[in-house]
């Protein structure tokens, strides 16, 4: 259950209000921040054997 969910229950709906408009701030910032890292084909394979990545697991 959310937090906003447990205040607007107990009957203190503006702290509800307050708690679901920081959330919906917080989501909109995070759906734009977070990128997938793009590995290079000849970089270090991420998975730590010490290959070039198209050798490990890009081969796959």
């Amino acid at each position: 259950m959310r937090a906003a969910e447990v205040y607007g229950e107990l009957g203190q709906k503006e702290k509800a209000k307050e708690l679901e408009k920081e959330e919906r701030r917080l989501r909109r910032l995070l759906r734009g921040s977070i990128k997938p890292v793009k590995i290079g084909r000849n970089e270090p394979c991420p998975c730590g054997s010490g290959k070039k990545y198209k050798k490990c697991c890009g081969a796959q």
